[in-house]
């Protein structure tokens, strides 16, 4: 396919046309059927290591069910390609993954609990604040 975007009518020409509306549709459609196939197929002088994996084969591969995969992509704690709605992972980004430093999990935010009053309250909290008022009022 040619990378000239001559065939494409401009907007200006398609108006209410529903030919050339069909065409412009037709171009968009074989450009992402272009880029998507470009994109899942390995390249000839690809390693078997640049191998990309289905979520299904990266969880074996990794020993970790499918929904903890699933969790790393979508805090984007792993390596992984997407085009469009297929998730895919490239075996030596994994392996390079893998063999780096472990990054440390976010802190989970603090509950905050309400009381019927609306005063914000919270046990930990709480405990902290009355334990320090004992040490020093005794």
């Amino acid at each position: 396919m040619k990378n000239d975007d001559s065939f494409i009518p401009s907007v200006s020409l398609i108006g209410d046309n529903p030919f050339a509306v069909g065409v412009a549709i037709g171009a968009v459609a074989a450009h992402k059927e272009m880029l998507f196939s470009s994109l899942l197929k390995p390249s000839p002088a690809s390693s078997d290591s640049d191998e990309l994996l289905t979520i299904s084969e990266a969880a074996k591969y990794l020993s970790v069910k499918v929904s903890t995969l699933y969790a790393s992509v979508h805090y984007e704690r792993i390596p992984f390609v997407k085009a469009g709605s297929l998730l895919r992972f490239r075996k030596s980004e994994l392996d390079a993954w893998l063999s780096s430093p472990p990054v440390p999990a976010p802190v989970p935010p603090v509950r905050v609990k309400r009381t019927k009053a609306g005063k914000l309250k919270n046990s930990f909290i709480d405990k902290i604040v009355e334990s320090a008022k004992k040490e020093v009022l005794t």
